[in-house]
């Protein structure tokens, strides 16, 4: 392999990596979306639910809007914890950006660190933080039916449990 085909090659590793980078950022934002629709979801339905019990508070048995509120407030926390900001560096670094420029590296040379020190690291802490974060939005839904499957369930066993007329 001649030195310009390896060049070709490293600048096509590189348009890939930015590719797969550029990715990983959309995902981020559309894992927001749902994260922020979720808490707005969360929030509309601890609210009505509360509301509906202080309706029907002579029918509801206080103690079934408790596991209600308890999941709702923490799919909102596990909701929140995905909008935390990251650590994830992404971009050249002004200190290496000064080094280039003092250096003046070949092409080839620059494009080698960009994919060892740049696109590498950047994608990895990326996917890491992705899976968290995919995780926590994971158990938030989960969190969010079982809190509806509480509340069905509560107001199911306080409708059973009032006297026949």
């Amino acid at each position: 392999m001649g030195e310009d085909d390896y060049i070709e090659m490293l600048e096509n590793v590189q348009n890939e990596a930015q590719r797969n980078f550029e990715q990983k950022l959309k995902s981020f934002r559309q894992i927001s979306h749902k994260s922020e629709r979720l808490i707005y979801i969360n929030i509309l339905l601890i609210s009505s639910g509360t509301t509906l019990y202080t309706i029907f508070s002579g029918v509801l048995v206080p103690i079934t809007l408790v596991p209600f509120a308890l999941l709702g407030t923490l799919s909102i926390a596990s909701s929140l914890i995905v909008h935390l900001p990251s650590n994830i560096r992404h971009g050249v670094s002004p200190v290496a950006i000064e080094k280039a420029l003092e250096q003046k590296p070949t092409r080839q040379a620059w494009l080698e660190t960009i994919l060892d020190k740049g696109y590498y690291i950047w994608i990895r802490e990326m996917k890491e933080t992705h899976k968290h974060r995919v995780m926590y939005l994971k158990v938030s839904y989960i969190l969010l039916f079982l809190a509806l499957f509480s509340l069905l369930a509560g107001v199911f066993l306080s409708l059973s449990i009032l006297p026949a007329k």
